[in-house]
């Protein structure tokens, strides 16, 4: 509906379109009574007037008064078949009943008739999580943030992720989880039970605790594994699964270093996720014993080679 940029006093309306805009300016200015008033005069002229309809039926929803909201929004609707400002309120009007099945068609005829509509999608996704339906519900909200990214959006689509089961045919979500997680568009620690188990259901995540992989192997499959890196980053990590992978790809991060055969630029974002997760985690993973023993000959090697001013790309290299 097209309002004139310059509102009108209520008096000084000339035309349903004046009239209209005068209308809007009260509802906008918190001066419902009036707004209703100015409504129901042009609905006097023109009952089938359907921004009259549509905004009576908006003040009566806001008043509470669902009967008569429904009525009015339907008329509306019925009036201007493309009205998708009218299918949205109606479909709010059910979820406020409860009545999420109908919602759920008003909000697709919302979108029909403006797919563009951010909060339809939005509100389509809740109606849909509410009824069981996280998936469904993944898609309007995945249709939204194409949209727009809103932070509504972004929060819905993270409590889709939280209900949605960890399986090979789910792997495409694995992109949109992490950055939820990276971007913290719910607490992290909310999330990260969903991604321990995107990544619990990847193949050869058994064998890798069961360390049945070699060296190379381990960290090829794990260094660059992005959701991983951000629940490293972001969320206390309390699996024991979990915690054995990460203790054994720690181990051949030590290793390695020790030997100075790991190229540290391929591994720096493990290596810096993994520090991050022991600062936050209350708690260290178990150091056997010779683990602690080489830890200690890093440390002397690290405060050598410092002391003499030589990189520490080689700390085992012999002091000079």
């Amino acid at each position: 509906m097209t309002r004139s940029s310059t509102p009108l006093a209520a008096g000084e309306a000339t035309s349903p379109v004046d009239a209209l805009s005068v209308a809007w300016s009260f509802f906008e200015s918190g001066q419902a009574t009036e707004a209703a008033s100015l409504c129901r005069t042009i609905l006097r002229s023109d009952a089938a007037q359907p921004d009259a309809l549509y905004l009576l039926g908006v003040l009566a929803c806001e008043s509470g008064n669902l009967r008569d909201a429904l009525e009015l929004l339907r008329k509306a609707a019925l009036a201007r078949p493309q009205f998708s400002e009218a299918h949205y309120y109606l479909g709010l009007i059910r979820m406020r009943q409860a009545q999420y099945e109908q919602a759920v068609a008003h909000y697709h005829q919302a979108i029909a008739c403006a797919p563009g509509f951010v909060e339809a999608h939005c509100n389509l996704g809740v109606v849909l999580n509410r009824l069981g339906q996280p998936l469904q519900a993944l898609s309007s909200y995945q249709e939204a943030l194409n949209i727009r990214e809103a932070t509504e959006v972004k929060i819905g689509l993270a409590e889709c992720l939280q209900r949605l089961p960890a399986s090979p045919v789910m792997s495409h979500l694995r992109p949109l989880l992490t950055r939820a997680i990276a971007e913290a568009w719910r607490r992290p620690e909310e999330l990260a039970p969903a991604a321990i188990a995107f990544l619990k259901s990847e193949a050869g995540f058994q064998e890798a605790v069961s360390k049945g992989v070699g060296r190379e192997r381990l960290l090829a499959d794990w260094s660059e594994n992005r959701l991983l890196l951000a629940l490293l980053e972001s969320a206390t990590i309390c699996d024991a699964e979990l915690e054995r992978l990460l203790t054994a790809v720690r181990e051949t991060l030590l290793d390695g270093a020790l030997r100075s055969d790991v190229e540290d630029d391929v591994l720096l974002s493990l290596r810096s996720a993994l520090a991050q997760q022991c600062f936050v985690n209350e708690y260290s993973w178990l150091v056997h014993p010779d683990e602690s023993d080489k830890v200690e000959e890093l440390l002397k090697h690290a405060s050598l080679a410092i002391e003499s001013g030589r990189s520490t790309d080689a700390l085992t290299s012999s002091s000079p």
